[in-house]
């Protein structure tokens, strides 16, 4: 009979019990960070992942002072949170970035806030180059180069599968 290893699942932990922790409830952006902070850190998430939470919940703050006057994390809308975004593609941030940005705005406001304000949001996904293909004379001068016409027309299927 032989022994099987257990080894633990590291789960996301979201109890049923626990009251949402909505913006509108915390009485300023410091105190609406501990709310996430603490319950991220519950949750198990490490000390580099808090940080990434911290930044762009920094970032979002300075944004809505700096654009709209906004001093208070409950008054977030879903318009302001694209506009959010909008502000962050005309930066140029990465496809990566943003995708990271719109897991925290998920996770903080969505998930752990009970609201709905990033349900419509698409992660973006990362752009995958078409691959470089032969033009018609360098498939000539391959053609040419080839010993006989079995490789001949495997060649001429091959680069026939090829996108234009």
């Amino acid at each position: 009979m032989t022994a099987t290893l257990q080894l633990p699942i590291a789960r996301l932990r979201v109890p049923k019990t626990d009251a949402p922790l909505t913006a509108r409830a915390a009485p300023d952006w410091p105190a609406f960070w501990q709310r996430i902070r603490e319950r991220l850190a519950r949750d198990g998430y490490r000390t580099g992942t808090l940080r990434l939470y911290r930044h762009v919940l920094r970032d979002l703050r300075t944004f809505l002072l700096d654009h709209h006057h906004i001093h208070h994390p409950g008054l977030l809308t879903r318009e302001l949170a694209d506009d959010y975004l909008l502000h962050l593609t005309r930066q140029n941030v990465s496809w990566s970035w943003l995708a990271n940005v719109i897991a925290v705005l998920r996770n903080s406001f969505d998930r752990l806030g009970h609201l709905e304000l990033t349900v419509h949001m698409v992660t973006p996904r990362r752009k995958w180059p078409l691959p470089e293909t032969l033009h018609a004379r360098e498939l000539g001068l391959l053609f040419d180069a080839l010993p006989n016409p079995r490789d001949r027309l495997l060649v001429a299927l091959l680069s026939g599968c090829a996108v234009p």
